[in-house]
């Protein structure tokens, strides 16, 4: 059986069938459910199915999803995005760069984001983000050289690991 890659648009013209649910499908999946990025990017390319694969795949700068070798690298999601921040984004373990800025993305920063081992860049600011910082998610990110919290409504202590951060 011929399986369908990720982000392979080449590949995707033959319409090959998916084999199973990949971290991506179920990842990106979450996001499209927790927030309205579907609509809000010029990617026509962002759908999910019922079960939860992607019908398909929101791999371009327009969509604000950058992939490489069917994983993806960066989510850069800016204005018009409303929801909340999925845990299952934590699965995208090739992610280097996180950024949702100038939004309206609500609720808290989920703990299991901290297992994003190659991010380098991550930016939530000037959004309606609320909670604390999860201590782990810091401690969890050991590339990690530019952190954007601003302009949100975050509270509470900032965790003593930011102090470790290599620049």
């Amino acid at each position: 059986l011929n399986c369908r890659p990720f982000c392979l648009n080449d590949v995707l013209a033959t319409n090959l069938p998916v084999c199973e649910r990949s971290v991506v499908d179920v990842s990106l999946c979450a996001l499209a459910a927790a927030t309205n990025v579907a609509n809000v990017t010029n990617s026509v390319a962002w759908a999910c199915s019922a079960d939860g694969y992607l019908t398909d795949y929101p791999c371009d700068s327009s969509s604000g999803i950058w992939c490489r070798d069917g994983a993806v690298e960066r989510v850069v999601l800016g204005e018009g995005i409303t929801g909340t921040i999925p845990s299952a984004l934590g699965s995208l373990l090739s992610l280097t760069s996180f950024s949702f800025n100038g939004n309206d993305l609500s609720g808290t920063i989920p703990a299991a984001l901290g297992s994003l081992t190659n991010l380098l860049i991550f930016s939530i600011k000037n959004t309606l983000v609320t909670g604390t910082i999860p201590v782990n998610l810091l401690e969890g990110l050991p590339a990690l050289t530019t952190l954007y919290l601003v302009n949100n409504k975050l509270a509470g202590p900032i965790p003593a690991s930011v102090g470790s951060l290599s620049a």
